[in-house]
């Protein structure tokens, strides 16, 4: 239980604050920031825009500032922290809607439970929700890796195709797609609920489906494309979290290893996607990307290395590899802003609306 007082303002333990701003603040800008662009173009309408952006830009941004306000209340956190995701679903569901997309449902339900997620996290700080705290946290990211998987099937084959120039068709497996959510809704099911090693069993499938997928798109010319690889690999990381987490029944391996190892998987994902769709979207060319792209991954394959492989096979210096990988988080993201903000900054070089 963490400790409030009087007030109830909250003593929270820096390391679930920073798990709650990794999953609700970083992550959950992510989600947000890439439905609100994908939906308009899966929809054919206009999401929110200019200055209703700014005030969804906003709530976010307050939320993030209020836990470092002296004595500023838990509840008024809550209240202010919470409407972020709950007005994100509405504006990603208007266009939804409106258009009758309604193949699109499944991932504007991930979003809304996502929001419901963070009510149980802060329920759980409150002391009303016995376990609430961990519900909320992992929910939330096992829902944001669902969707990773769910975008990675959508986007990937056909990013692969058009980056190598076409001649050949990526198809997804219907077995593998199918059996893959089942599995995965199955292993998040018992991560939160129910203790069982069932979990050990449905983490090698999920592994092996998963692999078959990576397997059926991989094409040598990937390595050639920093976009390409960069998403590949991250696919790979989360292979490899399932990797471990089988493993963890036969050897001794932290649970935060393994979530950290999704996590890295998420973060090179993310952060890849970023970067294509940022060039897209302003009318730029994503077959030539920035040459400085690559000092945007590799620092994030490096955090990989010291975050989930080196605290395995050396663990004695655990304290130091979370210090490097931190470095080498910040530093990726140093790039990536530093690269984007100019783009971001200036009108589209196409000059149409976006």
């Amino acid at each position: 239980m963490y400790q409030l007082n009087s007030q109830w303002v909250l003593t929270m333990p820096a390391h679930i604050w920073h798990a709650h701003e990794m999953v609700f603040a970083y992550l959950m800008a992510v989600v947000v920031g890439f439905l609100l662009t994908a939906v308009q173009n899966w929809t054919g309408c206009k999401t929110i825009n200019g200055p209703t952006l700014l005030l969804l830009f906003l709530l976010w941004v307050i939320a993030r500032l209020l836990p470092f306000i002296e004595g500023c209340p838990l509840w008024l956190q809550a209240i202010v922290d919470i409407p972020f995701l709950f007005c994100a679903s509405v504006a990603i569901a208007l266009p939804i809607i409106k258009s009758k997309s309604w193949k699109q449902v499944g991932i504007l339900s991930k979003v809304i439970l996502m929001a419901i997620a963070h009510i149980v996290f802060y329920l759980g700080l409150l002391g009303v929700l016995d376990d609430g705290v961990r519900w909320g946290l992992y929910g939330a990211f096992y829902m944001v890796l669902a969707l990773t998987f769910v975008m990675a099937r959508r986007v990937m084959p056909f990013f692969i195709e058009k980056g190598l120039g076409g001649g050949f068709e990526l198809k997804n497996i219907e077995f593998i797609d199918r059996a893959s959510l089942v599995l995965l809704t199955a292993y998040v099911g018992i991560e939160l609920f129910w203790s069982s090693d069932a979990i050990y069993f449905l983490a090698l499938l999920l592994c092996i489906l998963h692999g078959m997928r990576l397997v059926n798109w991989y094409r040598p010319g990937i390595w050639t494309k920093s976009l390409l690889w960069s998403l590949y690999l991250a696919y790979v990381f989360l292979v490899v979290g399932f990797a471990l987490k089988t493993a963890s029944y036969f050897f001794i391996i932290s649970p935060f290893i393994v979530l950290h190892c999704f996590a890295m998987g998420i973060a090179l994902f993310t952060i890849s996607m970023m970067s294509r769709v940022s060039l897209g979207h302003t009318g730029r060319n994503v077959s030539d990307p920035p040459k400085v792209l690559i000092w945007v991954f590799v620092p994030l394959l490096l955090t990989m290395i010291f975050r989930v492989v080196f605290p395995i096979i050396i663990p004695e210096y655990y304290g130091i590899w979370i210090g490097v990988s931190q470095i080498l988080w910040v530093l990726s993201f140093l790039i990536f802003t530093k690269t984007y903000i100019p783009i971001f900054f200036q009108p589209r070089v196409d000059s149409k609306f976006g």
